[in-house]
């Protein structure tokens, strides 16, 4: 096993965090390679939403490194995917996110992974009243949804793992963001 650290770390992360890190993964998937840098010890870190994650091990090559996260990662997340719904919720709740702030490649690459984990593309398929051939195809990396079936696709999900969605306005403009806001459990949240 390359890197018998991510388990006990992935497994200490709380749900919002986890689905955080699922994002990294699918945005890293999807091309961007600018969060990535080398750390101190000579071994590649994620930077992605104030958090340093480590990859592969020192000496690595910036493909080996991210290789080596992305298949030990992708079954973490599966095995997480079954047994924690506040996850499923919070992956969901992301790929909505980024629906909503337009960046459509980021929400059908998580769609496109909460999908293939649940293999629930005929669910999807039967409400986004298309079939589920035409669903895998739209949320590939060369699909062109609409916002009707992106939407439609987010409700199946949605029903399918109870999880209600709520959008509301925010209190904040724009261009401002607080540094950190404190979550139910009384730790600091991002």
């Amino acid at each position: 096993m390359a890197q018998p650290f991510i388990k006990p770390w992935f497994d200490r992360l709380r749900p919002d965090e986890a689905a955080r890190v699922v994002a990294a993964l699918e945005t890293i998937r999807m091309g961007g390679w600018l969060g990535i840098k080398r750390g101190p010890v000579g071994q590649y870190e994620l930077r992605f939403q104030r958090m340093v994650i480590p990859m592969g091990q020192p000496g690595d090559t910036m493909l080996t490194a991210v290789a080596k996260f992305n298949n030990r990662l992708s079954r973490l997340v599966a095995g997480r995917f079954r047994t924690d719904r506040p996850f499923v919720g919070w992956v969901l709740a992301l790929a909505v996110e980024a629906f909503a702030t337009g960046d459509y490649q980021l929400c059908r690459g998580l769609l496109r992974r909460l999908l293939s984990l649940s293999a629930h593309y005929e669910v999807a398929g039967l409400s986004a009243s298309a079939h589920p051939k035409s669903v895998v195809r739209m949320l590939g990396p060369r699909g062109n949804p609409s916002a009707a079936a992106l939407s439609s696709v987010i409700r199946a999900l949605a029903d399918r793992h109870d999880v209600q969605i709520e959008i509301r306005p925010s209190p904040y403009p724009r261009s401002y963001r607080p540094a950190a806001q404190l979550g139910p459990d009384g730790r600091t949240r991002q």
